[in-house]
């Protein structure tokens, strides 16, 4: 991130705007690095190789189990869950489950899913027949549903992130994308979709948090694990910069204490 400021104006006693005004680009700036970390952890668990070897020499080919959920295998009902009449997220979680005990050591304690998994499942038939006489579902059809499923596993939605490449936007902050600090309008906003492989969203099942990173230094002058942020005049004398650095390396402790769910449901249900 590099905005440009007069350095005069950068001090808060002088201009209280352009102060809160750099305080609100450092606040999206480090959103960005954090969002593009967790697309990183998204795609690395997914056992994308691209991806993966962007970082390391990790092969989840033998141990991560990537069941789809539109084909009847291995347990599998066959159907994705916006099937309403046909299809049973309980049984295919349940069978996920079993089929994970047989190679994981970890109990399977979170699941993550894309907003449209979400919305299926708050409204599917067989989860609300089944939990509505047994839980109470004022604090949310998710959390009830997997209280009904298993007494330890949490749910979380895991959404977009404001993605923008259209010309007019080249250049302004914002990752993974271009980004845009100029408020989104209906016809003019595009998400990069974490939980979408081609026309299908897709869900974890895993045993603690979606994986780690390393942090490492950016430069000589990097004290710690955090961000490197330095300030620096450019060559024009009035133009004054501010940069901000992350250096990372997403891992997954084991492939065989997760599962991948493949084709929960169309990108247009």
């Amino acid at each position: 991130m590099e905005p440009e400021e007069m350095l005069a104006e950068f001090q808060p006693e002088a201009n209280f705007g352009t102060s809160a005004k750099m305080q609100k680009l450092t606040q999206i700036c480090i959103k960005s690095i954090e969002r593009r970390v967790e697309l990183e952890l998204v795609n690395y668990m997914f056992g994308n190789t691209t991806a993966i070897r962007q970082f390391s020499n990790q092969n989840a080919s033998g141990r991560l189990l990537r069941a789809d959920l539109s084909a009847a295998a291995n347990g599998f009902i066959g159907k994705t869950w916006d099937d309403m009449e046909d299809s049973n997220p309980f049984k295919d979680i349940d069978n996920a489950i079993e089929l994970q005990e047989g190679m994981g050591d970890d109990p399977l304690e979170h699941m993550f899913i894309g907003t449209k998994t979400a919305k299926v499942l708050k409204n599917h038939d067989v989860i609300l027949n089944r939990i509505k006489y047994i839980r109470d579902v004022s604090g949310g059809t998710l959390q009830a549903f997997f209280a009904g499923l298993e007494n330890n596993m949490q749910v979380h939605k895991v959404t977009a992130h404001t993605y923008k490449e259209t010309a007019a936007n080249v250049g302004k902050v914002g990752s993974p994308g271009q980004g845009d600090l100029t408020p989104d309008q209906w016809n003019t906003r595009n998400k990069y979709w974490f939980m979408r492989e081609s026309s299908y969203e897709f869900a974890f099942l895993t045993a603690s948090n979606l994986g780690f990173t390393f942090t490492s230094k950016t430069c000589p002058q990097h004290s710690g694990d955090g961000y490197y942020t330095y300030q620096y005049t450019d060559h024009e004398p009035h133009i004054y910069r501010m940069r901000f650095e992350f250096k990372f390396s997403p891992g997954i402790g084991d492939f065989g204490n997760e599962v991948v769910l493949r084709k929960t449901v169309p990108q247009t249900a």
